[in-house]
């Protein structure tokens, strides 16, 4: 076998350790570390001997006089080699490079099988170490998939951690370790009196290794694991637990709406789940409502006309949130089971500087109390807001402009508070 020279070389050939010292004290990595890029050989041919040392020894030349820059070549083990700030557009010229290196050595290469991982730090806070391990766990799974090339990142490592994390925080607290979800309360008033009429029930979650996690951190997590109707009916239960509390403490009976999404409402035990709620806790269905968002209940509509029916039959209130939202949703408001509209929350942002929102707000209000529906609006943060709405017709306001969302002691505790009124 005959062993070709190949042209100068402008790095060395090192044991990875030693590598990824030169790599950091050459300047060879970014001012947020380098990217690495890891390439593994695996010998496909009947034998498993025609990936000879030489050969091997070649194609790592081949590639240090290539792309090893002044850092050159780290080796893990024979088969397996480490670049320095190498982007995966140029994967293909490492591949290739290899090839040509073969077709030199008298072979033809038809046995050899490459994967290419390619790490990425994205100015995370990980060390050198950390970018290679992603580079090999990349050419490893590149290798064993026999897609060519995978692209890691220690963000997206972090990020896939977190999610990790966030879903076994989830599955542990819908399988009762309650401490990380709870709920608290956003009130609602009466337009004309501002006294306190019910509450939207919010989720919140903490996760014990990462601390508080966002509600869309959250319901991708339960996305991801299939449990959105657990946390659904989790959220539901939470209410019924905490309305009946209230009611043993005396405290005054207060509707709490929960929004649920059609999935759950559209599956065949959600009505004897809610008749379940009630009973067990001992509360009338007047203080558990639901909400659910308009579009999905006009698209839905078939799937929901029988539980909503059956919702409506046991005294439970339907609330359609994001009311107007969906611009033909006027023609089938009449064929749902609901009792209470929501404006949307755009239309109610817009309401007093927008000529068309402000007109649109005030006929849908007119359309829903002439259905005999009762009419709510969302996100109020301004005096001239809640006045317009008020003004409209509409019956009921919730927003910052009133209350920000309360922990249930506070909020009995504003109940018994002089609410602050509007101009008259």
């Amino acid at each position: 076998m005959t062993v070709y020279p190949l042209a100068q070389k402008s790095g060395p050939i090192l044991h990875a350790r030693a590598w990824a010292e030169r790599v950091r004290s050459t300047g060879a990595a970014a001012s947020t570390g380098p990217s690495i890029l890891c390439v593994e050989l695996r010998d496909r041919s009947h034998g498993r001997d025609a990936l000879t040392p030489a050969r091997i020894a070649s194609i790592w030349e081949a590639l240090s006089a290539q792309f090893g820059g002044s850092a050159g070549i780290g080796l893990l083990g024979e088969e397996r080699a480490l670049l320095a700030n190498v982007d995966e557009y140029r994967w293909t010229a490492v591949v290739a490079s290899i090839f040509e290196t073969m077709t030199r050595t008298e072979s033809s290469g038809s046995y050899l099988e490459i994967g290419v991982g390619v790490a990425h730090p994205d100015g995370a806070d990980h060390t050198t170490s950390d970018v290679i391990r992603l580079a090999v766990d990349g050419a490893r799974e590149a290798l064993s998939t026999g897609v060519g090339l995978i692209v890691q990142s220690a963000s997206r490592e972090s990020r896939e951690d977190r999610k990790g994390r966030i879903e076994r925080s989830l599955a542990s607290a819908l399988d009762g370790a309650r401490d990380g979800m709870r709920i608290i309360l956003q009130p609602n008033v009466d337009a004309w009196t501002q006294e306190i009429v019910g509450a939207e029930a919010l989720l919140r979650f903490r996760c014990p290794e990462l601390g508080n996690v966002s509600v869309v951190e959250l319901l991708a997590a339960a996305a991801r694991t299939g449990e959105l109707e657990r946390v659904d009916r989790w959220v539901l239960g939470l209410t019924a637990e905490q309305q009946s509390r209230l009611a043993r403490e005396g405290e005054r009976p207060l509707s709490v709406s929960v929004n649920v999404r059609w999935e759950t409402i559209a599956s065949p035990t959600f009505p004897e789940f809610m008749w379940g709620l009630l009973t067990e806790y001992g509360i009338g269905a007047e203080l558990l409502s639901i909400e659910i968002r308009e579009a999905e209940a006009i698209e839905r509509a078939a799937e929901l006309t029988r539980p909503l029916a059956a919702l409506h039959q046991m005294g439970v209130k339907v609330t359609l949130d994001d009311f107007g939202a969906a611009t033909d949703a006027v023609a089938d408001l009449g064929r749902l089971s609901v009792e209470a509209v929501k404006l949307d929350r755009r239309l109610v942002r817009d309401v007093v500087l927008d000529p068309e929102s402000r007109s649109r707000a005030t006929a849908l209000l007119r359309l829903a109390r002439a259905l005999g529906l009762t009419t709510a609006a969302v996100g109020i943060e301004t005096t001239a807001q809640a006045e317009l709405l008020r003004g409209a017709g509409c019956e009921i306001l919730q927003g910052f402009r009133f209350h920000r969302p309360l922990e249930v002691d506070a909020l009995h505790a504003a109940m018994r508070s002089a609410p602050v009124l509007l101009a008259a």
